[in-house]
């Protein structure tokens, strides 16, 4: 009998991240995700040209419904491979996650779910932190390296509660004012297919390696798009792993070059400059115990920004 179509589909693009592929395909496997059936979704695992490829016989060992698809001679950026990854999607409801080296919680997807049912036309994001003590890119310079990063893992015993990430992590750049305030971008996020398709999926003139502002881009379009509802997962989130990336190991004048360059192409694109949402965010979720003083923290931001 022919199973039934995913409700939700996962789209998850890497390139050369091995290590960090296999940790990020398992939190989204339905071994580490709660709340959710093996029938409610599959995984699109979009390789975009790596040099290794992911061993078959480990793709088909993860408890879900896994496809590998291998993109040869790829753009660097990602943005082709999402828009394969949404024209090959089955469900009516699609996630992207543009960076194959992010954990996620273990009630991200459940909570996405609930969000189409909920809403009429919902944009669902969830915020982003890196692991280790800050920002990736400043914590290289401190030392911090995948080693610490491992022992950190092993620390709270992941992946055995993967809302113990909260406690190892720090709020990525776009992340930071946390839950109550609209992000310029985001890089876990979920919207119905025939609204991906509408838009035109990500725009491939994002040909930076990574993307560049393509996230950011495309954030923009679907919130600017008549009738959308943001909503934000409260309690939810995904994590960076440590990787040789477009920024990690950047000192800072080579970060605020690369950040210049992606500008200067994002406002050729599009005609106006970076910006973030105005819409009002709408919460759903719950607050896990290990995610509390990320609530003390997204307080106080909103309570900074209505001082000023």
């Amino acid at each position: 009998m022919a199973r039934k179509p995913p409700e939700l589909t996962i789209i998850v693009v890497f390139f050369n991240l091995e290590d960090q592929i296999r940790k990020t395909l398992y939190s989204l496997s339905a071994a580490y995700q709660r709340c959710i059936e093996v029938e409610d979704y599959e995984v699109l695992v979009i390789d975009n040209g790596s040099d290794k490829p992911l061993p078959s016989e480990w793709i088909e060992s993860l408890e879900g419904r896994f496809t590998c698809i291998r993109r040869e001679n790829a753009s660097p950026s990602p943005a082709a491979a999402v828009n394969l990854g949404i024209r090959m999607a089955r469900g009516r409801h699609v996630g992207v996650i543009t960076d194959g080296a992010r954990l996620v919680t273990p009630g991200l997807l459940a909570f996405a779910l609930k969000a189409f049912r909920a809403f009429e036309n919902p944009v669902v994001t969830a915020l982003a932190w890196h692991l280790g003590p800050d920002i990736q890119r400043r914590a290289v310079l401190q030392g911090y390296s995948r080693e610490e990063e491992d022992r950190l893992l092993e620390r709270i015993g992941w992946p055995d509660n993967g809302y113990r990430l909260f406690e190892i992590s720090a709020l990525g750049g776009s992340s930071a004012a946390g839950w109550f305030l609209p992000k310029p971008e985001s890089s876990t996020l979920f919207a119905r297919k025939t609204l991906f398709e509408a838009l035109g999926g990500y725009d491939e003139r994002f040909d930076e390696p990574g993307g560049g502002l393509v996230c950011h881009d495309f954030y923009h379009r679907i919130n600017e798009a008549p009738g959308t509802e943001l909503v934000m997962l409260l309690g939810e989130g995904s994590f960076h792993q440590l990787h040789a990336g477009a920024m990690t190991g950047a000192n800072q004048a080579e970060a605020a070059e690369k950040l210049r360059r992606w500008s200067a192409q994002y406002q050729k694109l599009t005609g106006h400059p970076p910006g973030r949402p105005s819409k009002p965010v709408n919460l759903l979720g719950q607050l896990p115990p290990e995610a509390r003083r990320w609530l003390h923290h997204s307080s106080d931001a909103l309570r900074a920004q209505r001082a000023e």
